[in-house]
């Protein structure tokens, strides 16, 4: 348990090192101004883009709006945020590689900044442009007929890619499956927004 308090913690604290210097130096470089400092800075520092997919996210809960999690995932350090519709789609950059942590220090930091008891999915750029590439769905079309869904696990495999046929399943009863199989930590998302993702993250430097 201390260890996990320490991990966390040390995330947080080279997010927020990372960011306040990541804002200065974009600040400087829109104005032309690059100081030898930030020349160096440019090689050392590698920012990642990531999208943490939030479970249960409901506009109607003031606390789980858009700019109410933009304000939370900022005060963690996160540079660049961003959301996208209101399901709980919250861009950000990191310079951390360690996915679990940024899953676990998100988790923590929302249950004590707004009192939301939500897991969170976090994927890179790099890994959701890989899944556009391959093109899971082999040019099937989501239709309000037939809905291509993603859904995001703990477990392996990290994405599971389904049909679902609208006529034949409903959404509560896909669900209950899933969670059958995966447990409770999943959460799911239309292809399409996938894709709005991957666009918007293409869009946000």
């Amino acid at each position: 348990m201390l260890f996990y308090l320490y991990l966390t913690r040390q995330v947080f604290a080279l997010d927020l090192l990372y960011s306040v210097a990541w804002r200065h130096y974009r600040y400087l470089r829109k104005r032309r101004l690059r100081p030898k400092i930030f020349k160096e800075f440019e090689k050392i520092t590698v920012m990642t883009t990531y999208v943490a997919f939030l479970r249960g996210i409901m506009p109607t809960n003031p606390n789980m709006r858009n700019e109410k999690l933009r304000m939370a995932f900022e005060a963690m350090g996160f540079s660049n945020v961003q959301t996208l519709i209101s399901s709980g789609n919250v861009l950000f950059e990191s310079g951390s590689n360690n996915v679990s942590a940024l899953e676990a220090l998100i988790e923590k930091e929302l249950a004590l900044r707004l009192g939301i008891q939500s897991p969170a999915f976090v994927r890179s750029k790099k890994e959701l442009e890989g899944h556009i590439r391959k093109d899971p769905f082999k040019g099937k079309e989501h239709s309000k007929d037939s809905y291509l869904i993603v859904t995001f696990t703990r477990k392996k495999p990290r994405e599971i890619f389904n049909v679902i046929n609208i006529a034949k399943t409903s959404g509560a009863d896909f669900m209950r499956d899933i969670e059958k199989k995966f447990g409770k930590e999943v959460t799911t998302r239309t292809w399409k927004t996938v894709e709005r993702v991957v666009k918007k993250m293409d869009t946000s430097h």
